[in-house]
C-alpha cells in the first residue's frame, strides 16, 4: 500500500493507482472553508479523475486543507487551475505517493513535493523535497516568453539567410562548401523545431478558464448550460492561444446569451432543458481550428438583416442574405447587435468585430455555421504558430508575393485544367466540381501581369472555395512574417510583409479577404 502524503496517520493509504496527491490548502479566514473544499473536488474532478479524498467529506469546520488522489500522468496546471477557481485558496501543492504507509509520528517532508502555481499558504515556508525531486527541478529552467519569441524569430531570420547562402553556394559550384551548407542548414533547421516546440503548449492552458465563465454567464441570464472542452492536449503557440483567449470570451458569453434559449423556449421546441456549448481544439493542415458551437436557437437571419437596414448597412430593398459567409459579414460589422437590452454581456455591438479582427491579425479566419433550431458554430482557422509558416511564393507581373498555406487547399497547374465561362464568371472545373476564379493580378492591379495564368490555388473558407490565379508558382518556403503600417489607400488584401531568399521584402497575401 502507499501512504498519502500529509494523511492523518495510520489509515492514511492511496486508492489504488494513485500516483499523485493534490493538497489544497484553503485560506484560513475563508468563510465557509468546507463549501470551498467541496467545491475544489468537484473543479477537479472536471479536468481529471479523483480517485479519492482526505478527508473524504469535509465536515462543517474544515482544517484547512484537503488532499485528493489523482493517477499518473494528470496534468497538474489544469488540475491546479481547477482547484483555484473554487476562490479563497492559498495554494496547490502535488506530491508524490509515498512508496510505504507514513505513521502516525512520520513527516511528510520526505515525500517529494512539486509545486504547481501558488505554492504554499502564507507564513508556511517551501516545502522540503527530496533530492531525487531537486535533481528533476534542476533540469528545467523558467524562461520569460519574450524570449522564446526572439529566439524562435532570430532563427527564422537565419533560415531566411541560409537559404540566400545555399543560392551563391549554388552559382559557384563549390562540392565542399555546399557540403557544409548543407550540415548548417540542418542545424538551423533542428534549432528551429526546437525553439518552436518551447513555444508550444497544450490548449487547456488557456481553456481551463472558461468553466467558471460560462457558469456564471449562465447564472446571471438564468440559463442550463453543461460545458464541454475537447482537445485539451492540443499545441498551440503560446502566442496565438494568448491572443484568441480574449476573443473566446466574446464567443462563448454570445453562445450562452444569443444562443442558448431559455429552458421554457427549448422544452416547448422538444429540446433538452439545459444547452450545451462545446469548446474544441483540433489540428488541421498547417494549422489549428478552435471551435465554439452550441445547440441554441441558431443565427436569425431576417432579425441580423433588419437591424442591418435601419443601422443603414444594408439597403432597404436589399435581400435577406442565406450564405453563411455573407451573414458572418454582418455580424461582424461595428455597432450590429440583435440584443434587445443592453446588459454586461451583449448589446453593445462589440464582439464579433473584435473577435474578426484579432483573428486576422493572427494570419487566421473566422467561419460561420448555423442552422435555425439547431444551434450555431463558430471557428477560428489560426497558424499553430507565428515564428514562421508555410507559405506559396508566386509570381504576378514582375512582382513575387507570398501565400499562406493555412487556407489553401491545393494548387493546381491551368495549362491542363478545364477553365470555362458560366453566366460571365471564369470557373475551374476540378474533379466535378465548380469553383468560381479570381485572377490576383487584376484585383491588385499588378503592372505587367498578362491574362495567360499558369497555376491557381484553392482557397477555402467555411465549405466555400475560390480558385486564385497567378501567373507562375514559383515554390514552398517557410517564412517568417512581420506586421507592417499599411499606407494610406493601400488594397486590404496583405497581412504582413517577409524577406525572400535573395533579401529583397515581400508582401505576404491574405486569401481569406477574396471571400
Amino acid at each position: 500500500a502507499a501512504a498519502i502524503p500529509g494523511g492523518a496517520g495510520e489509515g492514511s493509504v492511496a486508492p489504488a493507482g494513485a500516483a499523485l496527491v493534490a493538497r489544497i490548502r484553503i485560506s484560513a479566514d475563508a468563510a465557509f472553508p468546507a463549501a470551498r473544499a467541496l467545491l475544489a473536488r468537484r473543479n477537479v474532478e472536471g479536468v481529471a479523475r479523483v480517485l479519492g479524498a482526505e478527508p473524504a467529506e469535509p465536515g462543517p469546520v474544515c482544517r484547512g486543507e484537503r488532499r485528493l488522489c489523482r493517477g499518473a500522468g494528470a496534468e497538474r496546471a489544469a488540475g491546479a487551475a481547477a482547484a483555484r477557481a473554487a476562490g479563497e485558496i492559498d495554494g496547490v501543492v502535488f506530491e508524490r505517493v509515498a512508496d510505504e504507509p507514513v505513521g502516525a509520528g512520520a513527516s511528510a517532508a520526505g515525500a517529494a513535493g512539486e509545486a504547481a502555481g501558488a505554492g504554499g499558504a502564507p507564513g508556511g515556508g517551501p516545502l522540503a523535497a527530496s533530492p531525487a525531486v531537486a535533481a528533476s527541478r534542476a533540469r528545467h529552467v523558467r524562461v520569460d516568453p519574450r524570449r522564446l519569441d526572439e529566439l524562435a524569430n532570430g532563427l527564422g531570420e537565419l533560415a531566411v539567410v541560409r537559404a540566400r547562402i545555399e543560392e551563391l553556394v549554388e552559382r559557384a559550384d563549390t562540392p565542399g562548401l555546399r557540403e557544409l551548407v548543407e550540415r548548417a542548414g540542418a542545424l538551423v533547421d533542428a534549432l528551429r523545431e526546437t525553439a518552436l516546440a518551447m513555444r508550444m503548449v497544450p490548449a487547456g492552458e488557456v481553456f481551463d478558464r472558461f468553466p467558471r465563465l460560462v457558469r456564471d454567464a449562465a447564472r446571471a441570464l438564468g440559463r442550463d448550460v453543461d460545458f464541454r472542452m475537447e482537445g485539451r492536449d492540443v499545441e498551440i503557440d503560446r502566442t496565438v492561444l494568448d491572443a484568441v483567449a480574449e476573443p473566446l470570451v466574446h464567443l462563448l458569453r454570445n453562445a450562452v446569451d444569443h444562443g442558448i434559449e431559455p429552458a421554457a423556449v427549448r422544452r416547448a421546441a422538444g429540446k433538452p432543458e439545459r444547452g450545451r456549448i462545446t469548446l474544441r481544439a483540433l489540428r488541421e493542415r498547417a494549422g489549428v481550428r478552435i471551435v465554439v458551437e452550441d445547440d441554441g436557437a441558431g443565427v436569425d437571419a431576417e432579425r441580423v438583416a433588419a437591424k442591418a437596414r435601419r443601422l443603414g448597412v444594408l439597403p432597404p430593398d436589399a435581400p435577406t442574405p442565406t450564405a453563411p459567409d455573407e451573414l458572418l459579414r454582418l455580424l461582424c460589422r461595428p455597432g450590429l447587435s440583435t440584443a434587445e437590452a443592453v446588459t454586461e454581456l451583449s448589446g453593445r455591438g462589440v464582439g464579433l468585430d473584435a473577435v474578426a479582427e484579432r483573428v486576422r491579425a493572427l494570419g487566421g479566419a473566422l467561419e460561420l455555421e448555423t442552422a435555425p433550431g439547431a444551434g450555431t458554430r463558430l471557428s477560428l482557422r489560426l497558424p499553430a504558430t507565428l515564428a514562421v509558416a508555410p507559405a506559396l511564393r508566386v509570381r504576378l507581373g514582375a512582382e513575387q508575393y507570398l501565400v499562406p498555406m493555412t487556407h489553401i487547399a491545393e494548387a493546381v497547374e491551368l495549362e491542363t485544367a478545364d477553365v470555362a465561362r458560366v453566366r460571365g464568371q471564369e470557373v475551374l472545373r476540378l474533379r466535378g466540381e465548380t469553383v468560381p476564379m479570381l485572377r490576383l493580378a487584376r484585383l491588385l492591379g499588378v503592372p505587367g501581369a498578362g491574362d495567360e495564368a499558369g497555376a491557381a490555388l484553392i482557397a477555402e473558407l467555411g465549405g466555400r472555395r475560390r480558385a486564385l490565379v497567378v501567373d507562375e508558382l514559383l515554390g514552398r518556403e517557410q517564412i517568417v512574417m512581420r506586421g507592417f503600417d499599411a499606407p494610406r489607400g493601400m488594397l486590404p488584401h496583405f497581412s504582413g510583409v517577409t524577406l525572400l531568399a535573395d533579401g529583397r521584402p515581400a508582401l505576404v497575401l491574405d486569401p481569406m479577404t477574396v471571400f
